[in-house]
């Protein structure tokens, strides 16, 4: 996804979860996100046995990233730096994330 503007959403502008065996490959880049009245700008959820994989940049918002793991692979290139990368926080919850090398994902 790469330069949207996401305003005045009610929930989340992005909500994405990866189910069972599914796996997701995601570049979220250049991207607007501003006045959401509820939840996060961004909540992207890995769950069971699924695999997401996220390179996250240049995104400014005015609310928070939040990403979620339970029980799956949740791989995010540059992961200690995300804050540094976006404008707004992040929130790991749940189990930790993995930080993604270069080109594993395809990113």
């Amino acid at each position: 996804m790469f330069n949207n503007n996401f305003t005045s959403n009610s929930e989340s502008g992005v909500l994405l979860e990866s189910l069972d065996t599914s796996e997701v490959l995601l570049e979220l880049k250049g991207n607007l996100f501003t006045g959401h009245l509820l939840d996060f700008a961004v909540h992207l959820q890995a769950r069971n046995s699924s695999r997401f994989c996220l390179d996250m940049s240049d995104n400014p918002s005015d609310n928070s990233y939040r990403l979620t793991r339970m029980n799956a692979l949740f791989q995010v290139k540059e992961r200690d730096d995300l804050e540094l990368l976006n404008t707004g926080g992040v929130i790991f919850d749940g189990e930790p994330l993995q930080d993604l090398e270069d080109g594993v994902c395809g990113f």
